[in-house]
């Protein structure tokens, strides 16, 4: 009996669906390389990265930084705000229609500076060919005021997508107001950077002691 039981449970095991689990993309952009660049538009993609598969279910987390010193300006006038963060699939890969939903979406700005932010709340977005992402628009400024920020994060879960599955292998995102422009901010050092300097500090002052 024992021998018929094994073999099944076995087989049981391989249909049950695959656990969800998180995907955590991280990309750096430079801002002086956009794809589109308008009064009121900035959209950037990345370079190719290994891709990542990504399952019905699996929470996705994007974290996108600007190169040190670069940041995006944005000025509300009196309409609305769009941010779109997402993942394109590689165009040769044979899952690259894979349309999709997304829900519990969330989005913060990094480096933030200026006025006040509205909570950002996002699109429940379905269909996407060949790529995979969060949309988020809203009057999140007051009339005619300005922000600064040096990298944006976004977090969603797959709903549903074609397949089950897909591939991506590059990233993207773009910015809309009234008016967006690529600034220059301060850069900051990182607290290892104050610490390894406080550290030789340290040393030369020994060295001067013995000598």
């Amino acid at each position: 009996m024992f021998k018929f039981l094994l073999p099944a449970l076995a087989a049981g095991f391989l249909c049950l669906p695959a656990l969800a689990g998180t995907v955590v993309i991280h990309q750096v952009f430079d801002l002086g390389l956009p794809d589109t660049v308008t009064g009121s538009l900035l959209r950037y993609s990345s370079d190719e990265f290994a891709p990542q598969t990504i399952h019905q279910g699996d929470t996705v987390e994007l974290d996108y930084a600007f190169l040190p010193g670069q940041a995006v300006s944005m000025y509300s006038g009196n309409g609305y705000q769009l941010f779109n963060l997402g993942l394109y699939q590689d165009a040769s890969d044979p899952l690259n229609t894979s349309n999709f939903t997304v829900e519990g979406l969330q989005m913060t700005l990094s480096g933030l500076s200026g006025a006040a932010l509205a909570p950002l709340s996002g699109f429940n977005q379905s269909g996407g060919t060949a790529h995979l992402g969060a949309l988020f628009g809203g009057p999140y400024l007051p009339a005619d005021t300005a922000i600064i920020f040096t990298g944006l994060r976004a977090r969603f879960v797959v709903g549903e997508l074609e397949n089950g599955y897909a591939h991506y292998n590059a990233a993207f995102f773009s910015v809309a107001a009234a008016g967006v422009d690529v600034a220059e901010v301060a850069v900051v050092p990182e607290p290892d950077a104050y610490a390894l300097f406080g550290a030789g500090l340290m040393m030369l002052a020994l060295l001067r002691r013995r000598a």
